[in-house]
Order: C-alpha cells, then structure tokens, then sequence
C-alpha cells in the first residue's frame, strides 16, 4: 500500500513532469544545458526521496547500499585524484528514467477499445493471443502493457498460474530487442558505444526463441489451459506502435544531435498529446494528462528509485575501476565469456538482485578490455530479460503481487525451468554471434 498521502502524489507527479521537460528541453536550448540539468537532477531526486518511503523494505535496502557504495567509491576517488564524478553520478540514470516515465503516457491510449464486460476467450488460442498481445504492445508501453492486458483478465477471477506465466514470460521477451524498453535504455545509458540497430537485430531472434518456448509449453499443457481466460487479440490497435516508431525514426532523421533517450521520450509524449487532443479534445487532454501525472507517475517509485540508486552505483564502480586497483576484467570478451555473463547475471538474479545491478557492475569491469559492443549489450539485454523472470524481486513479480495477489517467490521459481530452456538456446545464440563478429 504507497504511503503516499494526496498531496505529496501530486507534488511527486508534477516534480517527475518538470524533470521529463527539462530533459527533452535541453536538447533544443543548447545556452540553458546545465541550468536544464540541475532542474531535472533536483526534480527527479527529490521525488525519490519523497516516495521512497512508499517502497518495499527490502528495495530500499538494497538502494540504500548501493548508494552508499557508489558514494563511498567516489569518495575514494576524490581522496586519491583530487575530483570525482559528481555531477555524473547525479545524472547518470535521469534520461533513462525520463524515457521510461514518457513511454508510460503511452497507456492512456493503447488497448482502449477492449471492454471490460466483453466476455473472455479460453483456451490455447487464447493463451496465444495473450502472449502475443503482451510481446507487441509491451515493446512499447512498457509495463503498461501488462498491466492492461492483467486487469483485464482478473476482472471476474484471480489470476492463475498459466496467466501468469503468459503475462510474464511474453512482457520479458521485449527486453530483448525494444528501443522503447527499460533494459536497452540502461545498457545505452552505462555503454553507448554501439550500433542500437544491430543489437536490435540481435535481439529480436532471441525474442522469438522465447515466444516460442512459451508456445510450446503453452501447447503442451493445451488440456490444462481449456478453461484459462485469456485477453482477447486486438490487432486494430497496432497502429499505435506504428506510428510511434515511424514518428521515433523520422526525429532521429531530423534532429540528429538529440540523444536517443530523450528523442524517444519527446517521440512518445508528442504522438499521445496529438491522439488525446484529437479524440478527447482540450478539456478530455488537460484531465487525461493531469490524471496520469498525478496517478500514474507517482506509482513509479520502485523504477525511480532504484534506477537512479543504479547510476550512483555505476559511476563510482566505473571511477574506481579507472583508478586501476581493481583487475578482475578477462583477458577477452568472447563468446565463452558471454555465456559466462548470462550465467552469472541469472544466478545473480535467483538470489533476489535485479539485473541492472549485473549490468553496472559488469560494465565497469568489462569496458577496460574493449568488449565487442554489440555483443555485450545482447548479452546484457537477455541477461535482463531472464533474470527478471528469475527473481523474485524483480519489478514484473513485485507488480503481479501487488496488484493481483500472487506469489513472486512461486512465480520466479515457478519460471527456473523455463529460464535455463531458454539460457541454453540463447548460449548458442551468443556463441553464434560471437563468431560473426570475430571475438
């Protein structure tokens, strides 16, 4: 239950808006770039700080620790060379958390026409339709996505475990190769020295392999799954995600010197504004916008508070590493190595840690070997996408607990079976690229 009052939402809801706006509008008012960012590292940390209190104990330990890790390595780093990163450590995670609060505007017009009385199919086409629905949609909304297709299905029963395991292992998939998802936006934020086009290429066969486990276990439990709800396929409203992606390529085309994170962030609030004036008019877009800003945007404690928590981690580790006391780095970064990562990354996550914290520590100590980037970040994006099925702290098991009653104990360790399925076709995946890119 948030334990944030009335009053404070709507403080933290327009304090995340002015940190949304002034990092789109950075990108344009080259004379106020710092001013902009200051207004936004304020914004965005005092939001945090005035939600914190509405996260899980456990969350906040871990932010707690790795806040004070990244502030103790700079601290070091201040000792040994005289500055440190600061202002980096500050803002390293803010243009990441911008994307992902702007791509959850995206849910006050997606999936709108599917009725909440309509009655529910059953079955394998239907366990199909709700991976399929999840997999597309969530490669753009996010977790919206989800949650849609979630409320739909528990509106006259609770969620069960077949439903769960759809909703999940369909919304993890995207991780894999959308430019609008979470798990991309952190490996761009930490390393962005790579082609974005080719790790989607990368990924997107990895997606596919995980929709396709997913239908084959679904197709050999199809006796089970006869009387299973599932959401009913509403392919009418692929528009959105198409449009929303010519819309991100042609800004990309023209505004060239705007960094991806908030092209897509401005992408997504430019194509909702439009769809919400044209359909709701003035009145119908001021409610719907300041409902989600006050509603919506202050719910994003979990993902405000432990990514920006992430970034403090991430510079101090990548400061230390530079200081070079810390030689833990591979001689190479090979296909070997790759799967080494993944393996880690998911063991890591079984014990309860999310994979963005793999991804800032392995970062740091990766990058002084000059790992073949594309590479690196396919590993790093199936890494997410199987840890958060694996832990049981991840956010899409904390949410589904949340909000419908389930286990992410028995949901994570329900998905092990699955997860090491897929770990082994993704090896092979990995090592595959991995000789195509000569490492």
């Amino acid at each position: 239950m948030s334990l944030l009052v009335p009053h404070h939402k709507v403080v933290v809801g327009y304090l995340l808006f002015t940190m949304i706006a002034s990092i789109i509008v950075r990108e344009f008012i080259p004379t106020f770039e710092s001013p902009l960012l200051y207004l936004a590292i304020f914004s965005g940390w005092t939001a945090a700080l005035l939600v914190i209190g509405s996260t899980r104990v456990l969350q906040r330990w871990l932010i707690g620790a790795m806040v004070f890790i990244g502030i103790g390595l700079l601290i070091l780093v201040q000792f040994r060379q005289g500055s440190a990163a600061w202002l980096n450590a500050a803002s390293q995670s803010i243009p990441l958390v911008t994307m992902i609060l702007s791509v959850g505007f995206m849910k006050r017009i997606a999936l709108r026409s599917v009725s909440a009385q309509a009655i529910l199919p059953k079955g394998f086409k239907a366990y199909r339709d709700t991976l399929f629905t999840v997999a597309v949609f969530g490669a753009f909304i996010n977790i919206s996505a989800l949650i849609i297709v979630a409320d739909r299905l528990s509106h006259h029963a609770q969620i069960n475990r077949h439903q769960v395991a759809a909703l999940t292992r369909a919304f993890s998939s995207c991780v894999n190769w959308s430019p609008f998802f979470a798990g991309l936006a952190v490996v761009i934020s930490f390393s962005s020295d790579f082609s974005i086009a080719t790790v989607i290429l990368q990924g997107a066969p990895l997606a596919c392999m995980e929709i396709g486990v997913a239908l084959l276990l679904g197709w050999y439990k199809r006796d089970e799954l006869a009387n299973v709800p599932g959401f009913p396929a509403n392919w009418s409203s692929l528009w959105i995600p198409t449009v929303l992606g010519i819309v991100v390529v042609v800004l990309r085309y023209s505004f060239e010197s705007i960094a991806l994170l908030p092209l897509i962030a401005m992408a997504t609030l430019a194509l909702v504004f439009t769809v919400l004036l044209i359909t709701d008019g003035f009145t119908g877009f001021v409610q719907q916008i300041h409902s989600h800003i006050t509603e919506d945007l202050p719910r994003s404690a979990n993902e405000l508070t432990l990514l920006l928590a992430v970034g403090v981690l991430a510079v101090g580790m990548v400061s230390w590493v530079n200081l070079g006391d810390l030689n833990w780095s591979p001689p190479e970064f090979t296909g070997k190595a790759a799967v080494l990562l993944l393996a880690c990354m998911i063991g890591i996550a079984m014990l309860g840690i999310h994979p963005v914290v793999s991804i800032a520590m392995a970062t740091a100590l990766l990058l002084p070997v000059n790992p073949q980037p594309e590479l690196l970040a396919t590993t790093m994006l199936l890494g997410w996408s199987l840890g958060t099925l694996a832990c049981p702290l991840s956010g899409t098991h904390l949410t589904m607990q949340g909000r419908y009653g389930t286990s992410s104990w028995i949901s994570a360790t329900s998905q092990w079976g699955y997860v090491a399925t897929v770990f082994l076709l993704g090896s092979g995946w990995l090592l595959i690229l991995a000789k195509w890119h000569n490492v």
